[in-house]
């Protein structure tokens, strides 16, 4: 194995499906990691559902909270499922598109719930996508799309929260999936 700075490095000729670079994180105690090489064509991308209704409990008004729920991921691309969501593991950054789309009923009346993408933990403005929940009981849908940018690492998360506190959230349906964006 060849030690290589990056900044010297002007050309690879082959990468291979699951090469990894060893890379020092000067910005992290010098600490080694193992990153998967993405060649340009190769794909990318995940598809994710929930099998089964998943209750979100809200304690807080106003609060974001993990959507509730084991997602089955049957197709990950250069992302891997991690303890808070899926975590892209290419090596250069990439423009990505995500979808989603869910049906929802809650147990309360005239509670407003939202949806939104979380981006290592920041909530991402542009993707909070918002709904008004009339009637307890009866069941509304909601989706929502978007674009940004991701480095190796960056990790994404569906949240929810609610303006009723002590309202539970029951996703009945939900999918979501994320491609390059070009």
């Amino acid at each position: 194995m060849a030690n290589v700075k990056l900044s010297e490095l002007t050309e690879i000729t082959e990468v291979k499906e699951d090469d990894y670079f060893i890379v020092v994180d000067t910005s992290d105690s010098n600490n080694t990691k193992k990153v998967k090489a993405v060649n340009k064509e190769e794909k990318l991308g995940v598809f994710g559902y929930i099998s089964t209704p998943v209750v979100t409990e809200i304690e807080a008004t106003d609060t974001y909270y993990n959507l509730a729920g084991g997602f089955t991921n049957p197709l990950l691309e250069n992302f891997s499922v991690s303890a808070t969501g899926i975590k892209y593991i290419g090596l250069a950054d990439v423009t990505v598109e995500i979808q989603w789309c869910g049906s929802f009923v809650n147990d309360v009346n005239r509670a407003t719930f939202s949806i939104a993408l979380t981006k290592n933990g920041t909530v991402e403005e542009g993707s909070i996508q918002t709904l008004r929940l009339d009637s307890a009981g009866t069941p509304n849908s909601m989706s929502g799309t978007y674009v940004w940018v991701l480095s190796t690492n960056d990790e994404i998360l569906i949240k929810t929260k609610c303006d009723k506190v002590g309202s539970e959230l029951t996703a009945t349906t939900f999918t979501t999936s994320l491609q390059k964006f070009y």
